[in-house]
């Protein structure tokens, strides 16, 4: 009878941890990049790309934070292109005595933030480069098939190929 023998496993261990899944979604969600991630959670890059295909809830989880900064700085870029308003808060101490004072504020609309946004959402619209289709044939009235290709070298200025 033969004795089965137990394969011992390779490498480093894991540092994975359960609650990497909701580190990672904070980490993003503030914006910070793959690699910045990796560094935080003391890996490298290469081992949070493994984790990532490995892990089905730490991907997911980086994937749902990176939305929710996206859909931050979408709506922060919306509220600047179109104004809004905001109440400022301010302290003022003498003495014993302070005083909270609440003032209105209003942003107004900013050209620049409205143009980023129409050429990101309407690009068929707005954006700068038009894409013009020729369709039909140009006719010069010039034959050139009855023209060597050392004559037209020639013709180019050009002596040869």
């Amino acid at each position: 009878m033969r004795k089965k023998i137990e394969k011992k496993k390779r490498g480093r261990p894991k540092k994975y941890a359960n609650n990497w899944p909701k580190k990672a979604f904070e980490f993003a969600a503030k914006g910070l990049t793959e690699r910045q991630i990796s560094l935080r959670l003391g890996i490298s890059q290469e081992t949070l790309i493994n984790y990532k295909s490995e892990y089905s809830e730490f991907s997911e989880a980086i994937k749902r934070g990176q939305q929710e900064s996206i859909d931050k700085v979408e709506n922060s870029l919306f509220k600047r292109a179109v104004g809004y308003e905001y109440t400022e808060t301010k302290i003022e101490k003498s003495g014993d005595y302070e005083k909270t004072i609440k003032t209105k504020k209003k942003v107004i609309p900013d050209t620049t933030a409205q143009i980023f946004f129409l050429k990101n959402r309407r690009a068929e619209i707005w954006r700068e480069k038009q894409d013009i289709a020729h369709s039909g044939k140009i006719d010069t009235g010039i034959d050139l098939s009855k023209y060597t290709k050392e004559e037209l070298l020639k013709l180019a200025g050009e002596e040869d190929g």
